[in-house]
This record gives structure tokens, C-alpha cells and sequence, in this order.
């Protein structure tokens, strides 16, 4: 009789979810007084609480790595002929994407349908600006200044030269960079000049990056900084090689190099703070935090830290990278020929995923860098790729889809068989 009621009350445990106060009111039991959820629950002395060997007092939890951004693989939402072939990379907002067009055209697409918003009729070959609801275009020898939500002219102001390349913002200061060397500071509310600095160049190919006033721009061989409070030359540095566009990550300013190298320098006085020697010319970096992120044309996708330049790991690449990388969300997003885009793990390198070229853009050629949304949300366009042939496609993650999985039949039931007792 004893084994028989053992037997009903471990029945009854499995049946009602293994639960202990279950267990002690089928035995008969009182039932112990609730806890008070005002009261901390404490520990039993004589319990010892589980450490960490290697951290003498910390608990043993396990650490959760935060999920990646899901950005590929991607889904198709929308894809468009433009009416014209682009004339240089789009920009891309909240609500639409903004492109300049051959034959002096611009147009303004809606994000989450393709569908056109508005045409002007302005030429442009840079990618233009958007901030704050206005889209800045650097035209031959002016700058445009529309409304972006209706493509209403705002101002246009002439430079009476050309732009050596693409505008860029600094606390609410329009940058422009023009031919043959001299940086300019223009008011966004009217387009009217505040200040210009030359820096001595002789027309070579120049790059911008900007960081809380600070504006460094390399032209050649130089890197130089410009203080965008009065236009003034911080400091003029001469590397080997001709320079990429450089990057800023917290005090370091960086910039690849076709000496096969990429150097990180000091934002207040422009002192190399170290250099790492790649297989190949660096196009570009990307940085995140304390690490950066560098590609060069050896193929290699390569992570160093941002203090020493200590290589953290690299990656091989199966395609010559077209543009510098991105990272954001723990991954980092490399443009590349074929496939266009390819996505790794910036903490391990690891490979996550590449772009899938749909068939009617199998033989298309993807005009870089492709516009990535900086916060992915759910159900909506984060990634648009634009053909040099004039086309426009726009993509959704599928991550952000959150589609349910099929249901499927189970192979085995559940839990563990038990024996049968002998009576």
C-alpha cells in the first residue's frame, strides 16, 4: 500500500508541472507561508554561493551575448526604373531616398514604396545632404538647398567653382569642399559664405570627416585639421601614399593609404599614434566603439584596436571591396562587387550573410556605398541599392519580419520514458 501511494503521489508530481508546494499537499503537508515580495528572499547561511574561480566573489551568470542586427539576408519590397541613369551615389532619410540623375535631374523616391515624391531639374555627381528636412545638393557651381518632403526650392547660392566633394554637416554648418583647395562654411538657413580657408592643394582628390567641430580633410598625401569655429589650421600632416576618406573614432583620426598601410593619428596635434601595414591599398575604415574596422585591396577585412592598432582578427573576403565598410548593431557591413554587400561578425569576424541579387539584377552593377538605414525597425525599408543602369531597389530584413516558423511534426514525443515498478 505504501509503494502504491509513492507511486500516485510521483504521478501526480509530472502531472502538475513539478511543482514542490504540489508535492507537499499531496503529502499531506502544510503549506509554507508565502514569501513577501516587499521582503527580499535570503540565502541559508550554511549554502555556500556559487563563484566565479576566475573572479574570486562574483556569481556564476551566464553571459548572454546582446542578438546581432539583422540587416541580411533581405527581402525585396519594391524595385523601380529610374528615369534617368544616376550621376552619383543617393542619400537616404526616414521617408524617402534622394538621388541625383544624368541630364541634370534629381529625384526623390518613397522609401517603403519606390514610388516618385518629386523631380527638380539640377545636376549633380556627389551624393547629396540631408539633414533635418532639407536636402542640399552641390551642383557645378552652386548649392541648392529644397524642402524634402515636397522638393520646394529653399535657396541656391553660387560657388563659382566646383566642389571637390560631397557636402557634410557640422553643428549646424554646411561644409562644402571646393576646387581647387579651399574649404567653406556656409549657413544652411540662406546659403550665405561664413568663412573659407585654402589648404594649399592642387586640385587632388579630397575627403571629409567631422567630428564635434573638428573637420579633417584628406587631399592628397596630407590630413589636415580645420576648426570649424573660425576656419583656422590646426595642424597639417604629410603620410605616404595617397589617402582614403578618413575616419574618426573617439580621439583618433584615421586614414588608409595606398602605401598599403593605415595610419591613426591624434585629433589635437596630428601625431601618428601608430600604423598597421596591410597586403594591400586600404579604400576605407570603420570604427565602433574601441575597435576599427579596415578593408584594403588584398581582400581582407581586418579589425585592430583603436588605442595601438593591435590586430584583433581578419577576415578574407570573396569579393574586392567596392567602398569603405560599415559597422553598426555588433556586425560590419562591407560593399563589395559581386555579391554587393557582405555582412560579418565585428567581434569574431565570423561570416554572416551576403545580399541576394534577385534575377532581374543578376547582371545589374550596384552603384556603392549602398544606403543602410542606421536603426533597423521592423516591417520597414532599412537597405536601397541603386544600378548604374537606373534602377532603384529597396529591401526589408527579413529578421524584422518576424515571420512565425512553419509547424512541424514532432519525430519523438517529449521527456524521458520511465521504468515500470515491479509490484
Amino acid at each position: 500500500m505504501a509503494r502504491s501511494l509513492r507511486t500516485y503521489v510521483l504521478l501526480l508530481f509530472f502531472c502538475l508541472g513539478s511543482c514542490p508546494q504540489t508535492l507537499i499537499l499531496a503529502q499531506g503537508q502544510p503549506t509554507p507561508a508565502p514569501l513577501n515580495p516587499a521582503t527580499p528572499a535570503t540565502t541559508n547561511p550554511a549554502t555556500p554561493t556559487p563563484t566565479n574561480p576566475a573572479r574570486p566573489g562574483a556569481t556564476n551568470k551566464k553571459v548572454v551575448e546582446p542578438p546581432l542586427a539583422g540587416l541580411l539576408p533581405s527581402e525585396q519590397a519594391w524595385l523601380v526604373a529610374l528615369p534617368f541613369p544616376p550621376s552619383a551615389p543617393a542619400a537616404m532619410d526616414d521617408q524617402r531616398v534622394y538621388a541625383p540623375m544624368q541630364g541634370e535631374h534629381f529625384i526623390a523616391l518613397n522609401r517603403e514604396t519606390g514610388e516618385t515624391a518629386w523631380m527638380v531639374d539640377v545636376e549633380s555627381e556627389w551624393a547629396p545632404l540631408v539633414h533635418d528636412g532639407v536636402v542640399y545638393i552641390a551642383a557645378s557651381d552652386e548649392v541648392h538647398a529644397f524642402d524634402a518632403a515636397t522638393g520646394d526650392r529653399i535657396w541656391r547660392a553660387p560657388f563659382g567653382r566646383g566642389p571637390m566633394a560631397a557636402l557634410a554637416w557640422s553643428q549646424d554648418v554646411l561644409i562644402a569642399l571646393v576646387t581647387p583647395d579651399e574649404l567653406w562654411a556656409i549657413r544652411p538657413t540662406d546659403g550665405q559664405r561664413l568663412w573659407s580657408q585654402a589648404l594649399g592643394g592642387s586640385g587632388e582628390a579630397a575627403r571629409m570627416a567631422i567630428d564635434a567641430g573638428r573637420i579633417f580633410v584628406a587631399i592628397g598625401s596630407r590630413l589636415v585639421r580645420v576648426d570649424q569655429t573660425d576656419g583656422k589650421i590646426r595642424w597639417d600632416r604629410t603620410l605616404p601614399g595617397t589617402l582614403s576618406a578618413p575616419t574618426v573614432a573617439r580621439d583618433r583620426v584615421l586614414a588608409g593609404s595606398t602605401s598599403n598601410e593605415i595610419y591613426a593619428l591624434n585629433q589635437d596635434d596630428g601625431g601618428v599614434a601608430w600604423s598597421f601595414k596591410t597586403g594591400g591599398d586600404v579604400i576605407g575604415s570603420a570604427a565602433d566603439d574601441d575597435v576599427v574596422y579596415a578593408a584594403s585591396f588584398d581582400n581582407v577585412l581586418r579589425a585592430l584596436k583603436r588605442s595601438n592598432g593591435n590586430q584583433l582578427w581578419k577576415q578574407a573576403l570573396t569579393t574586392r571591396p567596392a567602398a569603405p565598410p560599415r559597422a553598426f548593431g555588433g556586425i560590419v557591413v562591407v560593399p563589395g562587387i559581386s555579391p554587393p554587400l557582405a555582412t560579418f561578425n565585428a567581434k569574431t569576424g565570423a561570416p554572416l550573410a551576403t545580399f541576394d541579387v534577385v534575377p532581374e539584377l543578376q547582371r545589374a552593377k550596384f552603384l556603392a556605398p549602398a544606403l543602410i538605414a542606421p536603426t533597423l525597425k521592423p516591417f520597414t525599408v532599412s537597405l536601397v541599392m541603386l544600378t548604374s543602369d537606373g534602377r532603384a531597389t529597396g529591401h526589408k530584413s527579413v529578421a524584422m519580419l518576424f515571420r512565425e516558423q512553419p509547424l512541424a511534426p514532432l519525430t519523438a514525443l517529449p521527456g524521458r520514458p520511465l521504468t515500470r515498478e515491479q509490484r
